[in-house]
């Protein structure tokens, strides 16, 4: 077990601000922290410091509850979490698996306690003030957790362009662990009251199970999220496409995000040698068959890819779950994306 977890720990593909790489980024886990901690929190925790420091340098400082009375300095009583606190998030910085914020959840109690410091100022001459400014923090505070439910996972502050802007930023379990599939089905019967017919292709990162709800879809490039038996390559065409966010930047494809030379060419040549095995059904053996099989789910994947290259600078209709990105095309726009011409990007290295 803990050869399995070092070896995963070591190396594993990520998306980061438009960045992949399988060895990490320093900044992820203090980017995620900042932008997934409300801003009246964030606010409280620099009050609390700031109070532990101003009440530290006070000669005599007693907090004004029996309860709470300590001729110790609050700096050395505050020592233990202080020291919790950064050691913490010099692992965090050093850690080469950046696979979501829940990772650095440990520092919350901590910082909640930081926090919470913030009402020593309370002991100050402008109490009454004081006391206003940190009520309306807890209540701002609140307000951000009622708007974000119920998906508390995808939660990111306003200032950030909030969960409708995340994917430009995180994937995967800081934002999309597969929580909208119950809202995908809300939409489903929604758009077949309003008699929208046309098809929807589901493309599911997340553990749920689209087939065991009954939903109807036609799942499309999500192979290693889909257990049953489908057919390679999905005839997809004109209608709704909805993708999870993960799956939208290839995090855990081949490709990655990027749509280069070399994968237009491995593309057109399955094409070609699928369309030719095809024509001569009668001359196909066991070998080729198979080879065929593998050949086509490839292309699915492939063809995927090249979608969301097309749609790369398109805005997504609608956000479904905080991690289902809806876009409608005509059946001219998904002939373009798969068999059009294609803007090659810059092959990329994944460190």
């Amino acid at each position: 077990g803990f050869a399995h977890t070092y070896k995963f720990a070591k190396e594993r593909p990520a998306y980061f601000l438009g960045e992949y790489r399988k060895t990490g980024w320093p900044l992820f886990f203090p980017v995620a922290f900042l932008m997934k901690t409300t801003l009246p929190a964030l606010l409280l925790f620099g009050a609390g410091l700031a109070a532990i420091l101003w009440a530290a340098r006070r000669p005599g400082f007693a907090v004004p509850s029996k309860w709470l009375r300590c001729r110790r300095s609050l700096a050395y009583r505050a020592a233990p979490l202080i020291l919790f606190f950064v050691v913490y998030w010099i692992m965090a910085v050093k850690m080469t698996l950046n696979l979501g914020h829940r990772h650095i959840l440990p520092v919350y109690p901590a910082f909640y306690v930081f926090a919470a410091a913030s009402a020593l100022w309370l002991a100050s001459r402008a109490a009454r003030l004081v006391a206003l400014g940190l009520g309306l923090a807890v209540v701002l505070h609140a307000f951000d957790s009622v708007m974000a439910r119920p998906f508390y996972l995808s939660y990111f502050q306003p200032l950030t362009g909030g969960p409708e802007k995340a994917y430009h930023y995180f994937v995967e379990s800081s934002l999309d662990w597969g929580q909208g599939l119950p809202d995908l089905n809300t939409w489903l019967a929604e758009k077949k009251q309003r008699g929208d017919s046309r098809p929807v292709f589901l493309t599911y990162f997340g553990a749920d199970s689209p087939r065991y709800s009954g939903l109807e879809v036609t799942r499309f490039g999500d192979e290693m999220n889909d257990s049953g038996e489908r057919f390679f390559p999905a005839q997809v065409r004109g209608g709704w496409f909805a993708i999870s966010a993960t799956y939208f930047h290839c995090t855990f494809l081949p490709m990655r995000g990027t749509w280069a030379g070399a994968q237009e060419t491995l593309y057109w040549q399955l094409v070609q040698r699928v369309s030719a095995l095809s024509a001569r059904p009668v001359e196909r053996t066991v070998e080729a068959q198979t080879q065929m099989s593998r050949d086509a789910m490839d292309i699915e994947l492939l063809q995927f890819a090249r979608l969301c290259h097309y749609l790369k600078n398109r805005e997504p209709k609608r956000l479904i779950g905080c991690s289902l990105m809806l876009f409608q095309l005509t059946d001219a726009e998904v002939k373009a994306a798969l068999y059009g011409p294609v803007t090659l990007d810059q092959p990329r290295v994944l460190h």
